[in-house]
């Protein structure tokens, strides 16, 4: 358990020391960085939003998943977060790793960087189309690079791209129009998405 604590805390200040440098480097202040990244208070509209979108996600993901006995042998594997929460079986160390990994490791980690820091920077230069659609298909290249280290079934890859592309597009969308900016909605869309998958399929199927 340990292990992922430490993981988590190095992966977020990783996340948000590049941001911060290079808002340093820009502005010649640290002002402001917090609400420029997105870390600000959330309008309740867009919390619901969330939920909901939260929703729209997760559950044809999962079918996805499911409905594929090769993609479910590659996601109960050791080398893929469900795997291993499955492999250590349900008990509060399990929990405690799943909810560390699902919120601290990706959600907020990534949230930060991807919608606060590049999704931004990219809106700014491009305007907001083209730099919104730039930042989520920048997020699915990465997790379609992550998910290639472990596998080369082609529907899986497939899977792989387009789903965090969708995501990526949808929470920038929700944080910006409906949230003034901020990245919380994100934060929450992507870490209740994530507790939900690694539960269902760790100690559900």
């Amino acid at each position: 358990m340990m292990n992922e604590i430490t993981g988590a805390i190095l992966q977020v200040l990783l996340f948000t020391a590049i941001p911060f440098l290079v808002y340093l480097v820009s502005n010649k202040t640290s002002k402001n960085f917090m609400v420029s990244m997105g870390i600000k208070q959330p309008t309740l509209i867009s919390i619901k939003y969330a939920v909901l979108l939260t929703i729209a996600y997760t559950i044809p993901l999962l079918i996805c998943i499911t409905i594929n006995t090769s993609i479910l042998e590659i996601v109960l594997s050791k080398d893929m977060v469900a795997g291993k929460i499955r492999q250590m079986g349900f008990s509060l160390n399990s929990v405690v790793s799943l909810f560390i990994i699902g919120t601290l490791n990706t959600a907020l980690a990534e949230e930060i960087f991807f919608r606060g820091f590049i999704g931004k920077k990219l809106v700014g230069k491009l305007g907001y189309k083209t730099g919104n659609l730039l930042q989520a298909v920048i997020f699915g290249i990465v997790h379609l690079a992550l998910v290639a280290l472990a596998t080369q079934n082609i529907i899986f890859l497939i899977i792989s791209f387009i789903f965090p592309t969708l995501l990526g597009y949808f929470i920038m969308d929700l944080n910006e129009k409906y949230s003034d900016g901020s990245i919380v909605p994100g934060i929450i869309t992507h870490g209740i998405s994530n507790i939900i998958g690694y539960s269902f399929i760790g100690f559900v199927i």
